[in-house]
């Protein structure tokens, strides 16, 4: 191996380069090396750690990702190596060494980094290290601790400490009250559910982050802690159980009002308004409160204070009232979350004055009234979500002047407009408007106008007359949805020049003709075309589309069988609608080979024969217990033969799943079937003579779709 004749080589690193197998020991050759990396290698391993023993200056060492679960000699050899300072290994299964044998066996003076992630330890292993005077960074995140070693109240240098994603549960480990010269500490996602008040001892703290744990309970409160840590810059809270009156009702004069930049209380049970000694806290630039059940109005005497105020975000509560028109005094503020609150009102004009506005969100409101011509003055908009409101009127011009603006979401309005009319920026990737009341005709120039496009949504309007043909152009289209409108004629076969469209909804519209065979060259998942009046065979054409997870083709006028390559070809479809079309002939074999299909809806067809037995074996199957085998319009025949059993339609043991079809036989049906009824493919006449098995026409569901005009299926 080359590498042996470099014995004066200082540094190697070797991260993330593919390298597979044991790590060869005349690496132990490099005995000058100070700096090792041989981190992101995922299918490198080590089967023992001898060779490191001759690394003696060794400083930097990092094996992140690296499989270690058979050096069982580890960390006694890295005892040895008196110059190292930083050990990075995360995710090595250092949870597989033995630690019976490994108490205070590695007592590096020097280290100042260990970095232990994700390695599944246990609270025992720890009792490894020892005599870590010198360290300033400890990270022990995602393991199994549920203690901390007593040798970390030594560690009198500490600045950052993470103990997050472990086992750790009741109140705070109390030796982290010795640590005074903690900066950063994490202990989000436990099961803490008890803050200390000796957490203030820590006075030098700037970053703390108690997410995700059970806090209720808190020893004095909020605002009696941050009264002494004097230079907190960023509290998380979040997702917690802490109540209202744990928060406190006044804040201490002195220095936390300054330092203090960033507090999040979100996912909490406040059921209470928003404290009032927020605003004291002048210098807050970032105040999350989102899905904490506050209730009441934004005061505007706390809200005027927050002049620093960058981000608000208040999102999934009960606030109510208007929005204050003194938010147009919050110059700073870059990002607004206001949705699903019980806002009600107008669209505050002020809201013109916040020209650094990146980010508006006032969805799921009742805001009412019309949207503010001045919204143009919002230059540097990237993305604004109105939908589901009770606004109206017309879109203003001005959006064709917000330069930056991406992200536009209207939908569930009651806005109304020529459609091509409306001006937009250029550079709009999503733009949902659907459910309002746009008419006209779809722009023959929509390319043109939106060429950056990716998600177009303006299903459920009144749009009327022809599918632009400009659509077929927009390279970089993702999502389209047209459906629920009055669009007619025939779909055109242009779609071979669109290569990323993945998502197709036409659905409830008046269109006709055939399906276009160019759709075959689309990555598509999903194709609605249901309730329309297409007609034509089942298209050959979409064997190609081996990525489809929805095609709904129902309420149509297809004829023709149902191909068999379905089965072969759509492995991971979900959902396969035909329901209400004109086809005929048996239901495939092949079709029991979709093993992810959950929904199955072959109803109000001229289909015959009998239920493919392999049908109950569609373990994925949503079952429904209203309707297996809708009634039969008057004239027409309908199944017979036995109930197929299996894992799926076994649970469905309600005789009225199967009501209207009395040839039926078997389980759940008082009906017992003989053995007659047992055959498929044929059938005997008095004379004994065998005859080809006579039509059935029957309608088919193996859940009831009640079919109404929207992309959702309920899934």
């Amino acid at each position: 191996m080359f590498i042996q004749s470099l014995e004066h080589l200082q540094v190697l690193s070797l991260s993330d380069s593919q390298f597979s197998g044991r790590i060869p020991n005349i690496l132990g050759n490099l005995t000058k090396l100070k700096f090792l990396d041989l981190s992101f290698n995922t299918h490198l391993y080590a089967s023992d750690s001898d060779w490191i023993f001759h690394l003696s200056s060794l400083e930097y060492l990092d094996m992140s990702y690296v499989y270690l679960g058979k050096a069982q000699n580890l960390l006694q050899v890295l005892n040895t190596l008196p110059s190292l300072s930083i050990i990075e290994m995360e995710n090595c299964n250092l949870n597989e060494l033995h630690p019976q044998n490994l108490v205070r066996a590695t007592t590096i003076s020097k280290l100042q980094v260990l970095n232990l992630v994700g390695n599944g330890l246990e609270a025992q292993i720890l009792d490894a290290f020892h005599n870590l005077t010198s360290i300033t960074f400890i990270d022990l995140s995602l393991n199994n601790l549920n203690s901390t070693p007593l040798w970390l109240s030594s560690c009198n240098k500490l600045v950052s400490l993470f103990l997050a994603n472990n086992v750790f549960s009741g109140s705070f480990p109390s030796v982290l009250q010795n640590l005074t010269s903690l900066i950063y500490l994490g202990l989000s996602e436990n099961s803490f559910d008890y803050v200390p008040s000796w957490l203030g001892r820590i006075k030098g703290i700037q970053y703390l982050n108690l997410s995700g744990n059970n806090i209720s309970v808190i020893d004095g409160s909020v605002t009696s802690i941050l009264g002494n840590c004097c230079r907190l810059h960023a509290l998380d809270m979040s997702r917690n159980n802490v109540q209202r009156d744990a928060l406190g009702d006044y804040i201490q004069p002195g220095c936390v009002r300054h330092a203090l930049m960033e507090l999040d209380l979100s996912n909490n049970e406040f059921n209470d308004s928003l404290p009032e000694w927020l605003g004291q806290v002048e210098n807050l630039c970032d105040l999350r409160v989102y899905d904490s059940n506050l209730v009441g109005t934004l005061s505007c005497d706390m809200m005027t204070k927050l002049v620093n105020l960058e981000v608000l975000e208040l999102s999934n509560n009960n606030l109510i009232g208007s929005l204050p028109d003194c938010f147009g005094q919050l110059i700073k503020l870059k990002a607004l979350f206001l949705s699903s609150n019980h806002f009600l009102g107008v669209i505050p004009k002020s809201l013109e004055k916040l020209v650094s506005l990146k980010y508006i969100d006032l969805s799921r409101n009742s805001l009412s009234g019309t949207i503010p011509q001045s919204i143009d003055q919002l230059q540097k908009l990237n993305t604004f979500y109105l939908s589901n409101n009770n606004l109206h009127g017309k879109i203003p011009n001005s959006f064709s002047q917000l330069l930056n603006l991406h992200n536009l979401d209207m939908s569930l309005n009651h806005l109304e407009s020529l459609v091509s009319e409306i001006r937009w920026p250029k550079q709009l990737v999503h733009l949902n408007l659907t459910n309002n009341n746009f008419t006209g005709s779809l722009l023959q120039d929509i390319a043109d106008r939106l060429p950056n496009v990716t998600h177009l949504l303006l299903g459920n309007n009144r749009i009327s007359g022809p599918i632009s043909n400009s659509l077929c152009k927009i390279d970089s289209l993702y999502n389209l949805d047209l459906s629920g409108n009055m669009l007619s004629g025939k779909i055109s076969n242009c779609w071979s020049v669109t290569q990323r469209l993945n998502e197709v909804n036409f659905a409830c519209n008046k269109l006709s003709g055939v399906i276009p065979s160019s759709l075959d060259n689309l990555p598509l998942a999903w194709l609605h075309l249901n309730n329309n009046s297409l007609y034509g065979r089942f298209p050959l054409s979409l064997a190609n589309l081996k990525h489809l997870l929805i095609l709904d083709l129902g309420e149509n006028h297809l004829s023709g069988i149902i191909p068999s390559w379905i089965g072969n070809i759509f492995s991971s479809m979900q959902i396969l609608r035909l329901r209400q079309n004109k086809l005929n002939g048996a239901i495939p074999l092949q079709l029991c080979k979709l093993s992810a299909l959950q929904i199955l809806d072959l109803s109000n067809s001229n289909l015959m024969g009998s239920i493919p037995h392999c049908i109950g074996n569609l373990t994925g199957m949503i079952s429904g217990k209203k309707s297996f085998v809708t009634q039969p319009s008057e004239g027409l025949d309908i199944l017979k033969g036995p109930i197929p059993r299996g894992n799926q339609l076994s649970s469905l043991d309600d005789p009225f799943i199967y009501a209207g079809n009395p040839f039926l036989c078997g389980h759940p049906r008082p009906n017992e079937c003989f053995a007659n009824d047992s055959q498929h493919g044929e059938v005997e006449d008095e004379d004994g003579k065998e005859h080809k098995p006579e039509k059935l026409w029957f309608r088919f569901g193996l859940v009831l779709l009640i079919s109404v005009c929207t992309s959702d299926l309920g899934l």
